[in-house]
């Protein structure tokens, strides 16, 4: 998000009292980091305002006009030009000799620099500038005629251009990611509520920004229905007479500040309001919507949110035209049954908005997050908007946005409001003396009622230092009273927190058994020579649908990013076989271990405590899977079977592996997981009669799926059933006995010296160690050599 220093400037008071970098440093402070600041303004030196004095046709060339500018200290200059909108009188933009055009739009013709030049016999002093050249639109046609005042300011001959249209600005970004939590700061009086309340001054908002009470409008004619009331919060339609006019100068260098492209007046518009609010609104053109639901009155309008139907098609404002399918699903707005629009994303291009459009329909809605997410993601197509919808948005401005908009329209003809699920405030307690301790420093009551600065409402209900804090609508993700002493400190100032040793005391852990397990059998895996992979928790209907496996019996994720990642992974072994098929074509073999969650719907949902509240939650497995495999038949079913008794005897249990047609009958988890087995070489992996796990082989068709001719032998053990039964392998200790250390020691001695009194000698200092350190020593000659 990016965010023009000029614009925060003009609703905090007091801020073009504090530099920039002072103002960047309180942002990364307090609110997020900053990943870049933009300088704007340099490219417009050298461009100073000119008053025209008077206007000749030139005498040899009559495409051309000679011009004589009053340029106020740089005093008359005389510049020839072929454009015909300008009169005496008209304040124009002027660039002097030895500047450079912030556009240049003959490239091919002249390097940008300007240079003294002669047309005819007449030599032209500089040049005069079109929007083009400015940058500010894509408009060539003639010379910018600047207004004689502009913001308040009246034009002076002479006067910096960038001054006078206030282009000496900075463009403050801060990354999305950064402010994924806080949707409301994805606009500019958002972010300059928030700033004011930082830095302690004054907001001065605009008298329609969260009103409550809306205009009277007439009641619109048309319907609007949601397929089902999660996908929208609120759903807002106003037809409008607004004709496209030029877009004002002042709208375009707003957009020139940000880098975006000037379109026409209603776009333009709708663009502006998007980061002055941080609401997308949507513009169609009322006469092509009729033609398109082929109707001939409003009243037969019918607008609808769904989910896109398969095999619908839309023709986006970008050129694409896009396809929905089970794979490309994305919630729409359709006109009496037919997508023009994909919901809070982009809207389509057969009903958009030209140079012709008379009438409009705006719709300003507050989409709900998650749909608006998955429809980018399914879809691939990523927009402004759709980023800003991802981070959801409060309904309650709506109404003061509607009052805006109308303000800046010919007329208002009909309005809808559909507010589904209204968004009020919530209250948290919060007790001085608790979030002083919970942050590390004293807080007072006037740190408290610094919360009002940014929206928050506090009102002390007793003496004991416990206040009632009012959360405002646009703060969902104020909830609890820790969220409330995060932002009384984030306020106060995190260098207000006095740094002190950490002091706690210490105590016993409690390692879960599970956990602990799973460590022992990391450990041992490894060191046995295998290696461990880590797969994702998620798996797509398309994987386990190929080995047969019911997709009925997995968890669903309701706000999936993809297809492939839609459900919660029932076992390990199923991840291993797409790793075999990559590692075919590199002639790799595979030995490797995954201890990792699995999740079985048939075996139920465990509780848990969630914001106060008992709420069901998946139950979770820790299985341990390993898989083998080799193009040159190096494992066999006897290393598998070695490494998995291994496995239990290391963790305490005495196993054996049964035939799982014999006594032993499967659960139903293991029935649907032997699917994957050839049934003539699969076992049980069984524990004080209960079998805790399979391994065998991977059953050929299952293998083909994958490409794999080879044997490959597999095993899961669910190690959270296991834990269940009790140990029954009795540890068994041996004496350690350290084994012997064996010095040679060589000698060169004189030839008269006997062997036997340096033999003597040794054998002595032996019996010296022995007393000394209660070990046996033994002295032997080896060889002897004269």
């Amino acid at each position: 998000m990016k965010y023009l220093l000029s614009s925060l400037r003009e609703y905090v008071q007091g801020l073009r009292d504090f530099s920039l970098d002072y103002i960047v440093e309180a942002i990364e402070t307090s609110i997020a980091e900053v990943e870049n600041v933009e300088r704007l303004g340099d490219e417009f030196k050298d461009i100073y305002i000119a008053r025209i004095l008077d206007i000749k046709q030139h005498p040899s060339l009559a495409k051309l006009l000679v011009v004589t500018l009053d340029v106020g200290k740089l005093g008359t200059k005389t510049v020839v030009t072929g454009a015909r909108n300008i009169s005496v009188g008209d304040y124009v933009p002027y660039i002097a000799l030895g500047g450079k055009v912030p556009v240049n739009a003959y490239p091919n013709k002249f390097d940008g620099i300007i240079r003294k030049r002669k047309f005819g016999e007449i030599i032209s002093e500089g040049m005069l500038l079109s929007e083009y050249e400015l940058g500010f639109s894509d408009d060539n046609s003639g010379i910018l005629i600047l207004p004689s005042t502009y913001k308040g300011e009246g034009a002076k001959t002479g006067m910096e251009l960038a001054r006078y249209l206030n282009l000496e600005d900075a463009l403050i970004e801060i990354e999305n990611k950064a402010l994924t939590h806080r949707g409301d700061l994805f606009s500019i009086l958002g972010f300059a509520y928030e700033l004011a309340g930082i830095l302690g001054l004054n907001i001065v908002l605009p008298a329609w920004w969260y009103t409550k009470t809306s205009n009277s409008w007439p009641k619109a004619a048309y319907n609007v229905s949601f397929e089902d009331s999660s996908f929208v919060k609120r759903y807002m339609l106003m037809h409008l007479v607004w004709p496209n006019r030029a877009t004002d100068l002042d709208l375009k260098v707003f957009h020139y500040k940000y880098g975006n492209k000037v379109h026409s007046k209603i776009v333009d518009f709708t663009n502006y309001l998007m980061l002055l609010t941080g609401q997308p609104v949507h513009a169609f053109d009322y006469d092509k919507l009729l033609e398109f639901a082929e109707v001939k009155r409003e009243e037969n309008l019918h607008f609808q949110v769904r989910m896109a139907k398969e095999g619908e098609k839309l023709l986006l404002l970008n050129g694409e035209e896009v396809r929905f399918d089970k794979n490309h699903r994305a919630l729409v707005i359709s006109v009496n049954t037919k997508p023009v629009a994909i919901a809070g994303v982009m809207g389509g291009l057969v009903t958009a908005v030209d140079a012709n459009t008379k009438e409009v329909m705006l719709e300003i809605a507050t989409f709900s997050s998650v749909f608006v997410r998955r429809s980018m993601m399914s879809m691939g197509i990523f927009t402004d908007a759709g980023t800003i919808f991802s981070r959801q948005q409060d309904p309650e401005k709506i109404t003061g946005i509607a009052k805006f908009v109308s303000r800046h329209v010919d007329k208002t003809i009909g309005v809808i409001d559909r507010y589904e699920h209204k968004a009020g405030s919530q209250k948290v307690t919060v007790n001085l003396s608790r979030v002083s301790s919970f942050i590390g420093t004293r807080v007072n009551k006037e740190d408290v009622m610094r919360l009002r600065n940014i929206g928050f409402d506090v009102i002390n209900v007793n003496k004991k230092n416990t206040y009632s804090v009012d959360v405002p609508s646009w703060r969902r993700d104020v909830q609890l009273w820790q969220d409330v002493a995060e932002e009384i400190v984030r306020i106060k100032g995190f260098n207000s927190i006095e740094l002190k040793p950490l002091q706690f005391g210490l105590k016993r852990a409690n390692v879960q058994s599970e956990l602990l397990a799973g460590m022992k059998a990391r450990r041992f895996l490894s060191g046995m020579g295998l290696i461990e992979v880590n797969n994702y928790s998620f798996v797509g209907d398309k994987l386990y649908s190929k080995l047969g496996l019911k997709t009925s019996n997995l968890y669903n994720i309701v706000n999936a990013v993809s297809e492939d990642v839609r459900n919660m992974r029932a076992f390990l072994v199923p991840q291993f076989l797409p790793i075999v098929q990559r590692n075919i074509s590199l002639e790799q073999e595979i030995a490797a271990f995954e201890i990792g969650r699995v999740f079985y719907r048939p075996k139920g949902y465990d509780s848990t405590r969630l914001r106060g509240r008992l709420v069901k939650v998946p139950r979770e497995h820790t299985n341990v899977g390993i898989i083998l495999w080799s193009r040159f038949n190096r494992y066999s079913i006897f290393d598998l079977r070695r490494y998995i008794l291994g496995l239990l005897v290391h963790l305490g249990y005495d196993a054996v592996i049964t035939d799982i047609s014999d006594r032993f009958n499967l659960s139903a988890y293991f029935e649907e997981l032997s699917i994957l087995f050839n049934p003539y070489v699969v076992g049980g992996i069984t524990v004080n009669d209960e079998v805790v796990g399979l391994l065998g082989i991977l059953k050929s068709e299952v293998a083909g799926y994958f490409g794999i001719g080879d044997p490959v032998y597999i095993a899961e053990l669910d190690l959270s059933y296991l834990l269940q039964l009790p140990l029954n392998l009795k540890p068994q200790y041996k004496v350690f006995k350290q084994p012997p250390v064996y010095q040679d020691l060589c000698f060169v001695a004189p030839s008269d010296k006997p062997y036997e009194r340096l033999y003597r000698l040794i054998y002595n200092e032996s019996r010296k160690i022995e007393a000394e350190f209660g070990v046996k020593v033994v002295v032997s000659p080896i060889d002897i050599y004269i």
